[in-house]
C-alpha cells in the first residue's frame, strides 16, 4: 500500500491521511464472485475489462490512527468518452461514477465513522458490513447527498474496500428518468 495522493486529481485535500492499493478482477480471478454478488444485490452491471468497464477496480484503503478522508463526492464530473487527465482509460470511456459500494474489512474501536453530512447519516465501521449509495440521480444530476467523509480513527485501524460503478453499463439496468425533474423514485 502507498500513501494516497488525491490532491493531484483534485478529488481530495492535502489533509487526507490514508494508504491505498488496487485490486483488479482481470488479475485476481478470486474477486469475480464478489463482483457478481455486488451486481446481484444492486442490479447494476459491474463488468471490468481493459477498454470499457461497467465498474472500476477495487480500491483498498487503510486508515491508521489519525487516518481520515475529508468531505468529497465520489463522482468524477465526466461524460462518456471525455478525456480527463489522471483518470484510467477504461474509466474515461465508461463515464462517471453512478454509485459506490464500500465494504468494511475491519471494525474500529473508536472513531473512523463514515459520514454523509448532507444526508445527516453516520455509519460506524463494522467488519463484514457494506454501504451502497448513488452518486448521480436518474435524471443525470449529481446527487449532493452523496457528499461523504471518513472521520479520524482514534483507536485501531480501519480497512475499507471501494467499488465504483460506472454509467456506461447501466443503460438498461438503471433507466433515465422521464423528465429533467425525475427523482430516483420516478
Amino acid at each position: 500500500m502507498a500513501r494516497s495522493d488525491l490532491t493531484s486529481t483534485k478529488i481530495g485535500k492535502e489533509e487526507d491521511v490514508l494508504t491505498t492499493s488496487w485490486l483488479t478482477e482481470l488479475q485476481t480471478k478470486s474477486l469475480l464472485p464478489l463482483t457478481r454478488r455486488i451486481e446481484t444485490i444492486t442490479g447494476l452491471s459491474t463488468t471490468v475489462s481493459k477498454l470499457y468497464s461497467d465498474s472500476e477496480n477495487y480500491e483498498i484503503n487503510n486508515f491508521g490512527v489519525g487516518g481520515m478522508l475529508k468531505p468529497h463526492y465520489d463522482y468524477l464530473n465526466i461524460s462518456l468518452g471525455e478525456y480527463v487527465r489522471n483518470v484510467e482509460r477504461s474509466v474515461r470511456l465508461s463515464g462517471d461514477r453512478v454509485a459506490t459500494w464500500m465494504f468494511y474489512l475491519s471494525s474500529v474501536e473508536a472513531g473512523g465513522a463514515t459520514i454523509f453530512p448532507e444526508a445527516k447519516v453516520r455509519v460506524q465501521p463494522v467488519k463484514g458490513s457494506a454501504l451502497f449509495w448513488y452518486n448521480i440521480k436518474k435524471n443525470s444530476e449529481k446527487d449532493t447527498r452523496s457528499l461523504n467523509a471518513d472521520c479520524p480513527v482514534l483507536i485501531g485501524s480501519k480497512f475499507v474496500c471501494r467499488k465504483w460503478i460506472l454509467e456506461a453499463g447501466q443503460a438498461f439496468r438503471r433507466k433515465c428518468g422521464l423528465s429533467p425533474f425525475s427523482t430516483d423514485e420516478t
